[in-house]
């Protein structure tokens, strides 16, 4: 299963990403993507979020579930069978135990063994720091001044991001 978070930048089965994006690019390649809706989602956030209600939930197999503490984000990641799984990351979880955060990329890991794993933020801070100098790949998107893109008919807000000649410049690095 791979689909392409921006042109030439693909996300695939196999690999734990650990993403600092902002909301409309994730969204927006997930929203327009084919492949998708054809595969069992597991959405993982808090009690509030920055990124599911732009989520067009096509598939049948798309789960939402919610994990206040990093106990029960555990425990929905223990019992994960989906081909794609997406958390979004909550500075919350890790606030009581230091160790919570090792626990938990350890477990996004493992189900990267047969999943495509995606540990996402909009404000990366020191636990997901820590959490992404252990996924497979790490990718930063920044976005600047916003300006409209459109996506399967639908109208989504982009950040105008840093241009190269051939498109969008990003930072990646492999960890």
């Amino acid at each position: 299963m791979e689909f392409e978070l921006l042109p030439g930048i693909p996300l695939c089965t196999g690999t734990y990403h650990a993403l600092v994006v902002p909301e409309p690019v994730i969204a927006g390649a997930i929203n327009a993507s084919d492949s998708v809706p054809r595969f069992t989602f597991l959405y993982v956030g808090g009690s509030s979020s920055w990124l599911l209600a732009s989520l067009h939930r096509r598939s049948p197999g798309f789960d939402v579930q919610q994990a206040g503490t990093a106990t029960e984000l555990k425990k929905i990641l223990d019992t994960a069978y989906h081909t794609i799984i997406l958390v979004e990351y909550r500075q919350s979880w890790y606030e009581g135990s230091p160790d919570d955060a090792a626990r938990i990329s350890g477990r996004l890991k493992e189900l990267a063994q047969n999943s495509l794993v995606i540990l996402c933020t909009s404000e990366p801070d020191r636990s997901f720091d820590f959490m992404s100098r252990q996924a497979d790949r790490f990718l930063l998107i920044r976005a600047s001044p916003v300006r409209e893109r459109r996506y399967d008919g639908y109208q989504h807000h982009s950040g105008n991001m840093d241009r190269t000649a051939n498109g969008v410049q990003h930072v990646l690095a492999g960890l």
